[in-house]
C-alpha cells in the first residue's frame, strides 16, 4: 500500500472522521432533548482529567513519581 499511496494513515484518519460524524449525527437524532446534552462539571470530572494529565506526564517521562 505504501508504494501506491505514500500517505499511510490518511485512510485511517478519514475512517475515524467519518465514524465520528456518523456517531454524532446518530446521537443528535436519537436524543433530541438539549437538556440531556449539558455536561456537568462536578468534582469527579475534574479529578478524572487531572488523573489523565498525571498519567500522561508519567508516561512521557518513562517513570512515575
Amino acid at each position: 500500500m505504501s508504494v501506491e499511496f505514500p500517505y499511510l494513515y490518511s485512510s485511517t484518519a478519514l475512517m475515524c472522521l467519518m465514524g465520528s460524524i456518523q456517531g454524532a449525527l446518530y446521537a443528535v437524532y436519537t436524543v433530541r432533548d438539549w437538556n440531556q446534552w449539558k455536561l456537568g462539571w462536578n468534582l469527579y470530572s475534574i479529578n478524572w482529567g487531572l488523573c489523565l494529565l498525571l498519567w500522561d506526564l508519567c508516561y512521557s517521562m518513562k517513570s512515575c513519581i
